[in-house]
């Protein structure tokens, strides 16, 4: 996982994003 992803992952239930879900 990287940096992002786990900065995504947070974002996640905020930016409901299916792309950064990858």
């Amino acid at each position: 996982m990287t940096q992002a992803n786990l900065s995504e992952t947070l974002f996640k239930p905020r930016f409901k994003h299916p792309e950064t879900s990858t």
